[in-house]
């Protein structure tokens, strides 16, 4: 285990018995469990009287019920490709399984402000809709609020846990599913708006890295550069600078080729670099990405994208997460149990939804791989 795995376990568990001894004993609106933090908002919303809206969110809710179980379909045959290719296949690179989301080792800070960001939008929405639907089929909303877990904040909702177990298992289905297809339909509206910005937007290539003592690196071409054009044609992007490298055969080990890179310094300035690569050679040698104009902007939008689709496929998901004082169940797992309920009675139910939840969490573990993730 890196040094800086360890130093990040080491500041989360003190971080978090500092939060547990100060207020393990309050009470009120601020709750504190061991890795949890809940703060309420001490609002109370009472089921939706009949209407239009009700009848659209009931509409909603089905909507809901059906992009659950196609993100629970996709999670499992995402999880099986996996197990088949880390396990039966065993290539000989390493798979890149889940990647979990930490500070310091698989996020840098910018892209770990990415992530808190679109954490909390599609946490917001999430919970929304929960509520929303809970009200609309007759469930009283007892409370509210916002966590954090670990590291990760959240939101979260409380519909009157009596109304909810006596609702009929359709309701129940309604209200679980809502926040699924919060997220689905968010994912698909920021990918429409990501599509369209990252066409829009686009202002170059952007260089990350030069190796040192290559031929990038003599002629002077430096990280932070973007390479606007090839030989005097303009580059929008990377598909038009491989073209272009293509067309003057530049990877052509037989011979010496020579281009000439147009680039903005960081500075704002642009310069003609000549670069030569020599015969033996295959690379120039530099490490590139998409630039673009308002890159804050597509690196948000590139977040909410992938936090969405993820908060939706692990939502949809059976899976029962064991905490200190009790279980956490995904949407996903309480659908299972409800399902199962009227079948083999609500203590078999409980039994085997953990089963199930436990087991796929355990294969989730198991695909885990400390791959850098990257939104900017």
């Amino acid at each position: 285990m890196s040094s800086t795995v360890l130093a990040f376990i080491a500041g989360l568990l003190g971080f978090w018995t500092i939060v547990y001894l100060l207020g393990r004993d309050k009470k009120g609106k601020i709750e504190v469990y061991p890795g949890a933090l809940l703060i309420r908002a001490g609002i109370s919303l009472d089921p939706m009287p009949e209407g239009k809206k009700r009848k659209l969110l009931i509409v909603y809710g089905w909507i809901s019920v059906v992009l659950l179980a196609v993100s629970a379909g996709l999670f499992y045959y995402y999880v099986g490709d996996l197990i088949v290719l880390k396990y039966i296949k065993q290539p000989e690179q390493p798979v890149a399984g889940f990647s979990p989301l930490i500070p310091g080792v698989t996020l840098g800070l910018v892209d770990t402000l990415y992530v808190f960001f679109a954490v909390g939008v599609a946490a917001f929405f999430h919970e929304m809709a929960h509520a929303f639907v809970a009200r609309a089929v007759r469930v009283k909303v007892k409370d509210a609020g916002i966590a954090l877990f670990l590291f990760i904040p959240a939101a979260f909702v409380e519909p009157d846990e009596e109304e909810l177990k006596r609702a009929p298992v359709k309701n129940k289905l309604l209200v679980y599913s809502a926040g699924v297809g919060a997220n689905i339909i968010l994912t698909f509206i920021v990918l429409g708006l990501l599509s369209q910005a990252a066409v829009a937007w686009e202002s170059g290539v952007l260089i990350t890295n030069v190796v040192e003592d290559s031929p990038a690196w003599d002629a002077g071409l430096r990280p932070g550069m973007i390479i606007i054009g090839v030989n005097g044609i303009p580059v929008n992007n990377t598909r038009e600078l491989a073209e272009l490298f293509k067309e003057i055969n530049l990877h052509n080990t037989n011979k010496t080729v020579s281009v000439t890179l147009t680039v903005k310094l960081p500075d704002g300035n642009i310069e003609n670099i000549t670069v030569v690569k020599p015969a033996g050679e295959t690379l120039i040698g530099i490490y590139i990405k998409q630039s673009y104009d308002h890159a804050v902007v597509v690196s948000l939008l590139r977040a909410l994208y992938i936090i969405n689709f993820s908060l939706a496929l692990v939502n949809a998901a059976p899976l029962a997460i064991p905490l200190p004082g009790g279980m956490l169940y995904t949407d996903g797992a309480q659908i299972l149990r409800d399902l199962l309920a009227p079948k083999v009675g609500e203590e078999k139910a409980a039994i085997l939804t953990v089963l199930v939840g436990v087991l796929t969490l355990a294969a989730v573990i198991s695909l885990m791989s400390l791959t850098k993730l990257t939104f900017s």
